[in-house]
This record gives structure tokens, C-alpha cells and sequence, in this order.
């Protein structure tokens, strides 16, 4: 109940961030990926196969999902690059690479993320 906050802790709070900002822009997109239909053909996000991942979170799908890469690299979170919380995941992630430019801030990012828009 009290004391350190645990990784666990720090994870589920994400998730339910993300979850949040994905649904403020891509509600359609998840109410439909959630009831097992495809999205519109008009959607944004249909040239990214994108799914609902066991957290609930939508993710990037396609064909790199046979690659040996980490889960996050094979199907990046997305999410909108008009976002409060992408600025403050950029914001954190320059931070935490030490300025390092803007090469490097992007294919770290990428790495967990497709920002999109």
C-alpha cells in the first residue's frame, strides 16, 4: 500500500495513459479493432494494420512480427503527435538521452512508439 512506487505500478499508470490519449483521437479505430472489425478504409491508421494488444493498448501491426525484435520494436505503440502526453514522452526521452540530437531522440523513440500526425 505505501512505500517505493514498484515498476509494475509505474507501467499500469502508462498504460492507462496511453490507452487514454489513444482514445481521444483514434476512438473509432479501437471501438472497431475491439469488436474484431476492420477500420474504415477512410482511417489514418489502415495502411498500419494496427490491433488491440492484451493491455488494450493499440500497437502498429504488420509484418515484423516474424523479426526477433522486442515486442515494442515489432508493434510500436501509436500515438498522435498532437498529444499532451507525446510531448511530455519526447520530452522525457531528450531529457533521458542528455540532448544528445535529434537523430538519436528519434530512433529511440521509435523504438516503442509510432507517432503519428
Amino acid at each position: 500500500m505505501y512505500g517505493p512506487i514498484t515498476a509494475g505500478e509505474l507501467q499500469g499508470t502508462l498504460n492507462v495513459l496511453l490507452k487514454q490519449a489513444q482514445k481521444w483521437y483514434f476512438l473509432e479505430e479501437m471501438h472497431l479493432l475491439a469488436r474484431g472489425q476492420h477500420i474504415r478504409t477512410s482511417s489514418k491508421l489502415r495502411s498500419l494494420t494496427p490491433f488491440i494488444d492484451a493491455a488494450g493498448i493499440l500497437r502498429v501491426g504488420g509484418r515484423l512480427q516474424h523479426t526477433h525484435a522486442s515486442f515494442d520494436e515489432r508493434h510500436p505503440i501509436i500515438l498522435n503527435a498532437d498529444d499532451q502526453l507525446t510531448r511530455l514522452l519526447v520530452d522525457y526521452e531528450h531529457r533521458r538521452l542528455m540532448h544528445d540530437g535529434p537523430q538519436h531522440l528519434l530512433a529511440s523513440l521509435q523504438r516503442r512508439y509510432w507517432i503519428f500526425g
